[in-house]
């Protein structure tokens, strides 16, 4: 099963969108009443497509239990990670005035630093020093808002760290793994990590 396989039994009105390709990321708002798209960076809206508001809230709650997660009044948000990477964030009122949202980020591809350097977001020079910081193992710090490309402009350079190399991801949730033993994550929420509670769209 794939991770959108996981999710789409509870989406059916807008599976199409969510296995279209050229689509990266799909979200629901206002209680069902505004399907917006984000294709090749831009925002895009869905004409004559609503979800009724019943139906995306029993939605969301599936979603929340097939990731091992829940989601409700008293715990009204909920940030998942699936098996790909791919996120679904979800809010209920009172934190989401205008009623339930929904917003599934599709993680498509797993770019190298040598396609990176191919699609301008960064310059040989740079990969090439980025390189050397992590073989000489200096500290780098990567931050950014969300969507920024911080994971993947992570991921790539990660990966050329040796196994004794440390690392340490400080966020709401993990986005990326490591095959490090000495790798550790730390979380802000004050939650248990995904790790240590039952999350099946991790396993």
């Amino acid at each position: 099963m794939s991770s959108l396989d996981r999710i789409l039994p509870f989406l059916q009105p807008i599976e199409d969108l969510l296995t279209d390709p050229t689509i990266t990321e799909v979200m629901v708002n206002a209680g069902g009443r505004r399907v917006f798209v984000e294709r090749r960076g831009a925002l895009e809206p869905v004409p004559d497509r609503t979800l009724e508001v019943r139906n995306l809230t029993v939605a969301i709650k599936n979603i929340a239990r097939a990731c091992g997660d829940e989601i409700s009044e008293r715990q009204p948000v909920l940030d998942a990670r699936l098996e790909d990477g791919s996120r679904v964030a979800a809010m209920f009122p009172p934190c989401a005035v205008d009623g339930p949202t929904l917003t599934v980020r599709k993680f498509t591809y797993r770019y190298s630093l040598g396609d990176l350097v191919g699609v301008g977001t960064l310059t040989e020079d740079m990969a090439q020093m980025l390189r050397t910081a992590v073989e000489v193992r200096q500290n780098i710090l990567i931050s950014g808002g969300t969507g920024t490309g911080k994971t993947s402009f992570s991921t790539p350079s990660r990966k050329r760290s040796p196994r004794k190399t440390g690392s340490c991801s400080s966020r709401r949730r993990r986005r990326f793994s490591s095959t490090s033993p000495t790798s550790f994550g730390s979380r802000r929420d004050g939650r248990k990590p995904p790790s240590a509670r039952r999350n099946r769209c991790q396993q």
